[in-house]
């Protein structure tokens, strides 16, 4: 089943629960608004093993829920948050168009995840417990980024070309972890800014082949590194490095030109 949001119309999901159902999906140019009227404050919107809406604009506290371990919500054309807390629960939040944040906040246990060439504009400081990237990201000058509990740098780069001032925190005092798969690394180019890491951080590799710059994983940051990568895949390690906790290696080659634990 389909329900699709006319041009210039907005269907507005106000009350406690909004349940996607199997095979079901929004469509249209429209936009699917998310808002609480009292006495609720909070929606549940449960989305199957994967569905997906155009346009979505998120205005007040949203759990996002999955009806299957896996599961995601897809936002295919504009994902636009504009007030309330977005718990990532069981399910991930995948961005494939433009997103843009005014307020709102984020907590829970899932990703959101980057996956478009569309612009990014995340508005005032940020805090995202889990980020993937999975397309090429730069956050830009706005407000300051944390992510609190796990980068995933899925196969592309993340720049933050900020003009000289660093807008990209990793980690809080628990500590965070750095996952790397394939190409995936934090840009080093002419203007790009390492990120500040908050604390000791666990590097875990997956998927492809990888060869972690000095932003990504600087030479005293590592506590634990576990590589659990494709069969026959390279991670290379290409500067000194100290490793303070422990190393498990799966499933994969760690090519060390000059590493010391």
């Amino acid at each position: 089943t389909t329900f699709t949001i006319g041009a210039g119309r907005t269907l507005t999901a106000a009350g406690s629960a909004v349940t996607v159902g199997t095979n079901c999906n929004f469509a249209g140019a429209g936009t699917l608004l998310l808002e609480v009227s009292a006495p609720n404050t909070l929606l549940t919107y449960t989305t199957p093993a994967t569905s997906a809406v155009p346009n979505l604009t998120i205005a007040d506290n949203v759990a996002l829920a999955g009806g299957v371990a896996g599961s995601n919500l897809t936002v295919t054309t504009a994902f636009n948050h504009t007030g309330g807390n977005i718990n990532l629960g069981t399910a991930e939040l995948i961005l494939t168009g433009n997103y843009t944040r005014t307020a709102g906040t984020y907590t829970g246990t899932n990703y959101i995840t980057w996956n478009s060439a569309g612009v990014w504009n995340h508005g005032p400081a940020v805090t995202y417990p889990k980020l993937q990237v999975a397309a090429a990201l730069n956050l830009g000058a706005t407000g300051m980024v944390t992510v609190a509990d796990e980068l995933y740098l899925n196969g592309f780069l993340l720049d933050q070309t900020t003009g000289g001032v660093g807008y990209l925190t990793i980690g809080d005092a628990d500590g965070a972890v750095v996952r790397v798969a394939g190409a995936g690394n934090m840009a080093t180019g002419a203007g790009e800014l390492a990120p500040t890491f908050v604390s000791p951080t666990d590097y875990i590799f997956v998927g492809a082949s990888s060869n972690p710059n000095a932003f990504t994983w600087p030479a005293n940051q590592a506590r634990n590194v576990t590589l659990n990568t494709n069969a026959g895949a390279i991670v290379t390690n290409s500067v000194t490095r100290t490793i303070n906790g422990d190393v498990d290696l799966t499933n994969v080659v760690f090519e060390k030109e000059r590493k010391k634990i």
